[in-house]
């Protein structure tokens, strides 16, 4: 093992990681998303606007945008630079993906859908 990031209080069920390795972000069953700084091993926000279990997290490849999903919640898309949520998609999946363009999300749902949307605020 090459390095050991905790802090968690519920089991994670999903991690994205930045192509350079530098940021991490963390989807829990505690309704949270954290975004961790790789090599200090240190969480850098707790974000916290979902209701339910997080479930699905996606990077954009530059590392500075999160797309979260999960427990029937809306779709939410956060700046990790700054913990601030910049976009809501009014419907739930349990995967989210998005374009190396940045202009397209992918989410696919509990029944077995896959929806693509525009990108906004990313």
């Amino acid at each position: 093992m090459l390095r050991h990031i905790g802090g968690r209080s519920s089991d994670v069920l999903a991690v994205a990681l930045s192509l350079d390795g530098k940021t991490a972000v963390s989807a829990s069953l505690d309704t949270t998303l954290r975004v961790w700084n790789v090599p200090t091993c240190r969480c850098v926000f707790t974000l916290t606007k979902h209701k339910s279990d997080v479930v699905a997290v996606a990077l954009t490849p530059d590392g500075r945008t999160a797309i979260s999903a999960g427990g029937g919640m809306p779709v939410r898309v956060w700046d990790i630079s700054t913990g601030e949520q910049v976009a809501l998609y009014p419907f739930s999946a349990h995967a989210v993906a998005i374009t190396a363009a940045l202009d397209r999300i992918l989410a696919g749902t509990s029944s077995g859908q896959l929806h693509f949307f525009a990108a906004v605020n990313i």
